[in-house]
């Protein structure tokens, strides 16, 4: 049954991968991104600015559910480590976990499949995947392109969460950032920028979840 549902899912993700415009995210990808705004507008009223929320459209849930998953990291995993090995904590992942307004990091050494997946499923854990444009090409690919079209580098780490669950606590860091919601759902709340941190060149620490400031975007 498992290599069945594991070999159906193949096969959708390929289907929605044929509906990705990778022609002309390989040209625009800002553009691909931000429409139906115009990135010169994105550029003058947002960048370094304010956030801006951008709606899912087919063509982007195409993209982004073929960047990164749980499945596809677990399927990817079993066939690295038989010649690479299990992934190392600290190098390859991190674990996170935010309860009762404490941030925990159950780190161990190594991680295996099964014990990637049973830090998700069974541990709660948030699964921070380090770069996993190493692993999987889509991610890759925009990564690449908008490098080009930017004219700098562009980096991603992918974040595992469970349902009903919350790895990280509220905190601002120091790069513009696009966080993409690949699957599932999720809230997600925005803030305004701290006194003095409207453009920080230093990542801030953990703050208290009962005194963040008012939620600009939900």
């Amino acid at each position: 049954m498992g290599k069945k549902k594991d070999k159906l899912a193949a096969q959708q993700q390929q289907q929605l991968q044929q509906q990705v415009p990778w022609k002309s995210i390989d040209k625009d990808p800002l553009g691909f991104l931000v429409s139906p705004e115009d990135p010169g507008s994105f550029f003058e009223r947002n960048w370094e600015q304010k956030p801006a929320v951008f709606k899912a459209t087919a063509e982007r849930v195409a993209l982004f559910q073929g960047l990164c998953s749980l499945p596809a990291v677990v399927n990817w995993l079993k066939q690295r480590q038989k010649k690479a090995g299990p992934l190392a904590f600290g190098v390859d992942f991190n674990t996170a976990r935010y309860r009762n307004g404490v941030r925990e990091t159950p780190n161990g050494e190594v991680a295996d499949a099964g014990g990637f997946k049973a830090l998700h499923d069974d541990e709660g854990c948030t699964l921070q995947l380090f770069q996993p444009q190493r692993f999987f090409d889509p991610c890759w690919r925009l990564l690449a392109a908008l490098e080009r079209q930017l004219g700098c580098l562009v980096g991603s780490n992918a974040y595992l969460t469970p349902a009903g669950s919350q790895g990280l606590a509220p905190h601002y860091d120091d790069v513009e950032l696009w966080v993409v919601q690949t699957h599932g759902s999720k809230v997600w709340k925005l803030y305004q920028s701290t006194n003095g941190y409207q453009l920080p060149n230093q990542p801030c620490p953990d703050f208290d979840q009962v005194r963040a400031l008012p939620a600009t975007h939900t």
